[in-house]
């Protein structure tokens, strides 16, 4: 059994891509053309067992959408600890869902407002990110209806 999780797999995926600690605009405008789940990262957490994929996804989304909720309301009372808790969760689960690009947002959410200290410049910089965040979601969420139920 314990095989299983410390073997190293090649994964083969046509959507497989080398995840960089910090994805730039050109890495992400190339993720945006690709499926918002990542197949080899959801293989590299479940294995080929598509009903554990399928269980995992729709326990993600159906606990992901008020979490995005609180993230919102968070975001628009400025309590920054929250909006970094919060990021964080969300990065947590979303990776282990696959979705690079989205838990790649949600750090990068999670890093501002652990350095917001009422900066208006890193306000517009939180807006501008929560925005892409929720655009990101939708996109996961309509890839795990077409291709996970």
């Amino acid at each position: 059994l314990l095989n299983k999780w410390l073997s190293v797999e090649i994964i083969e995926d046509e959507h497989d891509i080398d995840l960089p600690a910090n994805i730039n605009e050109k890495q992400a405008a190339a993720l945006l053309e690709q499926p918002a789940i990542n197949l080899a990262s959801l293989k590299a957490t479940f294995g080929n067992d598509r009903s554990s994929q399928q269980n995992f996804l729709k326990f993600y989304q159906q606990h992901s959408l008020p979490i995005m909720a609180k993230l919102e309301a968070s975001i628009s009372a400025e309590n920054w600890q929250t909006v970094n808790e919060l990021a964080h969760t969300l990065k947590s689960s979303t990776r282990g869902a696959g979705a690079i690009l989205l838990a790649h947002y949600c750090e990068a959410l999670e890093q501002l407002a652990q350095e917001n200290k009422n900066q208006e410049n890193k306000n517009q910089e939180i807006i501008e990110l929560d925005k892409k965040i929720k655009i990101e979601f939708n996109r996961v969420c309509e890839n795990i209806e077409a291709n996970f139920n």
